[in-house]
């Protein structure tokens, strides 16, 4: 959840500012808040990351004293550093989408990393390896890392950021 604390209200921020600027007639100034959110959400979310990556067992251990779930948790918490890093960069193509208008593009990219690879892959992994819970959380890696691609990919394009194609 702390992703979310942190992520959310710098994503927000470029959401207003995408949206005043494109009805200002200021696709530019939209353009550098994007950019902006892009560098606030790496410093923020590449700390974060940092801090579960060399912390993470002592981080559980404040929940718990038993080995295995230290040891399961610190796996989960692993796969979280990369998982924060990116879904960073996704809340603030997704909000400078929805902040231009376009509420289709996040929701198709949603759906698409749903069906074409997380649940897929889950499938695959849990009944073709010996994954465990690992199966899981790589899929969840897969997903927001494709769901990420799609939006930003998406965003990228600038079709938001003209007037005749919004």
């Amino acid at each position: 959840s702390l992703q979310i604390f942190l992520s959310f209200p710098i994503a927000n921020a470029c959401a207003t500012l995408v949206g005043q600027n494109l009805g200002g007639g200021r696709p530019d100034r939209a353009w550098g808040a994007i950019r902006t959110g892009y560098a606030l959400e790496l410093v923020a979310m590449g700390a974060v990351s940092l801090l579960l990556l060399f912390a993470r067992e002592r981080i559980v251990a404040w929940f718990s004293t038993d080995p295995e779930v230290i040891r399961i948790a610190s796996d989960y918490l692993l796969f979280s550093c990369a998982s924060v890093v990116i879904s960073g960069i996704y809340f603030v193509s997704f909000r400078a989408l929805q902040g231009a208008g376009d509420m289709r593009a996040p929701m198709l990219a949603s759906l698409a990393s749903v069906l074409c690879v997380a649940l897929p892959l889950s499938w695959f992994l849990i009944t073709r390896t010996e994954l465990g819970p690992r199966a899981i959380w790589i899929s969840n890696l897969a997903f927001m890392a494709t769901n990420t691609l799609l939006a930003t990919g998406w965003l990228a394009l600038g079709r938001w950021a003209r007037p005749s194609l919004r």
